[in-house]
């Protein structure tokens, strides 16, 4: 009888990472969406590799602006995506706004929550998504980021 029961504990938290996984899919796509007007998703090494191409870095330069918060990454299913609405898309060079932003999110969002806020309409906003409003109106992404920040902190 044991085994039953530990095989269905087993299932059951099999199930729940399933259900985790899954909503970590449709945030994805989420993600690609709505990133796609301010020029996409793309894995670090083809960020990289555009740095690269326009003498604005190579890979340790996308790695180290990650660990610094310079530069926002994400992992997704063993692969570090990039949002390219951080970068000039003509010279790669990287918007310091994004650190700035960021800096104002709840200290507790990790990478892939801070992605998912600038991908989603807010109301503070107008119901554009941060990284639609990030170039055009940085005072108000700012103050998006402060209003989010002091609603989770109660």
């Amino acid at each position: 009888m044991q085994i039953a029961s530990n095989a269905v504990d087993f299932s059951h938290a099999a199930h729940a990472v399933l259900l985790v996984e899954g909503e970590r899919d449709r945030q994805f796509v989420t993600m690609l969406r709505a990133f796609r007007e301010t020029g996409g998703l793309a894995r670090g090494d083809e960020v990289a590799e555009s740095l690269a191409q326009r003498g604005a870095g190579d890979v340790s330069r996308l790695a180290r602006g990650m660990v610094s918060g310079e530069v926002l990454g994400f992992d997704w299913k063993g692969e570090v995506w990039v949002p390219l609405f951080q970068f000039d898309l003509r010279s790669m060079a990287i918007r310091p706004e994004v650190r700035q932003v960021t800096g104002e999110l709840p200290s507790d969002f990790d990478t892939w929550a801070q992605a998912m806020w600038f991908a989603m309409p807010n109301v503070g906003l107008g119901e554009r998504t941060p990284a639609d409003a990030l170039v055009t109106d940085l005072p108000s992404v700012l103050d998006a980021a402060r209003a989010d920040r002091f609603a989770v902190a109660g």
